[in-house]
């Protein structure tokens, strides 16, 4: 019978540690690199495509991962450049820049956006 209680209770705890992740506007996503690789998993491209590509589609996810290390890791310009690849931070402010306006101008910019960070919070290490 305690066994069976303490079961439900870890499974009660593991199930509100995952909506706490779900629902709040603050979490901790992980490392940076991790959080490079998993977005580059979300948007189908390999890392090494998303640090050296200049294509439309691998430079929107690109400015997807700048915008996600800097509003939610509060990761620098600097730091954020070594990870995605670009030489200059300027670049990412630009990056930054782009999805914020895309959010604010565009449905499926906030939609694509608030998709990965639900992804990020569940791919999460605990």
């Amino acid at each position: 019978m305690l066994e069976d209680l303490l079961k439900k209770l870890e499974d009660a705890a593991k199930q509100l540690e995952l909506e706490v992740r779900l629902y709040s506007d603050s979490f901790q996503l992980g490392d940076g690199q991790r959080i490079v690789e998993q977005i580059a998993t979300y948007f189908g491209v390999s890392i090494d495509n998303l640090r050296e590509s200049r294509r439309r589609s691998v430079v929107h996810a690109k400015q997807v991962a700048m915008y996600v290390l800097y509003e939610h890791e509060r990761l620098s310009y600097t730091q954020i450049a070594d990870l995605v690849g670009v030489k200059d931070h300027t670049t990412v402010m630009h990056g930054v820049a782009r999805i914020a306006d895309g959010r604010k101008q565009n449905r499926e910019v906030d939609y694509e956006v608030r998709s990965l960070l639900d992804y990020l919070q569940l791919t999460a290490p605990i």
